[in-house]
């Protein structure tokens, strides 16, 4: 389970969602979560990520 697209913090064109699809796991996308994900990690990313 997701809130988005993960950021390239750590990882240069991070595609976590895009691997754990092609190895046939099923992800779910919870958008409604997004604002609340990127405030927990303003810290890590920035306000504007």
């Amino acid at each position: 389970m997701t809130a988005w697209k993960e950021p390239p913090t750590f990882v240069i064109d991070a595609n976590g969602t895009e691997a754990l699809t092609a190895a046939g796991v099923t992800v779910i996308t919870l958008p409604e979560l997004t604002d609340a994900a990127r405030a927990a990690n303003t810290h890590l990313i920035g306000p504007s990520s």
